[in-house]
């Protein structure tokens, strides 16, 4: 994989137009660790590796965190184990409803996951967990009643992350 350039500073991301964080080689290294096992990694094993005191790995998390760069620290839960079934809703809607369909879908307690893409059709991902198919059919009469056309239905199978690397 070709490692993109650094971002120049002041630059925004031509989707959002959203200003581009500049990472140095610090914060980097930084985000590799964390994204390899931050469960298990503290900020001394990380300065380890990247020799800089722990106080400094503590303060750039904290300004990844705050820029952004970091949004969440959260455990991944395998659905299958506890019996449940989790469903891929692929999903068409006016990108200008993103907001208002977000908001609408953070009020159902099955939906765990949503992701918006930014061009072409089948621009919304909805995952939903559920215990039965019968759940499933009413979150999908749910969504429909959002307007939502729904473009395919999946059972989800094994996910496989890997961490990134810059």
């Amino acid at each position: 994989m070709t490692r993109p350039s650094s971002p120049i500073a002041g630059e925004h991301d031509r989707t959002t137009n959203q200003p581009v964080y500049d990472l140095d080689d610090v914060d980097q290294r930084i985000l590799s660790a964390l994204t390899a096992d931050a469960r298990n990694t503290s900020s001394p094993e990380i300065a380890d590796k990247v020799d800089v005191t722990p106080a400094t790995i503590r303060n750039r998390i904290e300004k990844l965190v705050s820029e952004g760069v970091i949004e969440a620290h959260r455990s991944e839960i395998n659905y299958r184990v506890l019996g449940l079934l989790e469903f891929l809703f692929i999903c068409t809607v006016d990108p200008n409803r993103f907001g208002e369909i977000t908001d609408q879908l953070s009020t159902l307690s099955e939906v765990v996951q949503v992701r918006e893409l930014l061009n072409g059709s089948h621009n919304l991902h909805v995952i939903a967990v559920v215990e039965t198919q019968d759940q499933a059919e009413a979150i999908e009469r749910r969504l429909t009643d959002m307007n939502l056309e729904i473009e395919t239905i999946s059972l989800v199978g094994d996910e496989q992350r890997t961490s990134f690397s810059f």
